[in-house]
């Protein structure tokens, strides 16, 4: 598993988990990426994301 994909899952588990965003949307939390086609309102979908290495430039090199 690649780091990215590490630091998501660690994520979706951390939300779905918290009593806070289960008084919300259920529980279980209806916290949801891609994975779900029709969820039940209420719900929460993470967009992607992009992530880039501190320091990274944004601009083409010369």
């Amino acid at each position: 598993m690649s780091a990215e994909a590490a630091i998501e899952s660690a994520l979706m588990d951390l939300l779905r988990a918290d009593a806070g965003v289960q008084s919300v949307f259920g529980n279980p939390a209806r916290v949801f990426d891609a994975e779900s086609d029709a969820p039940i309102f209420p719900y929460a979908q993470l967009e992607r994301h992009e992530v880039t290495p501190a320091g990274a430039a944004q601009a083409d090199a010369c």
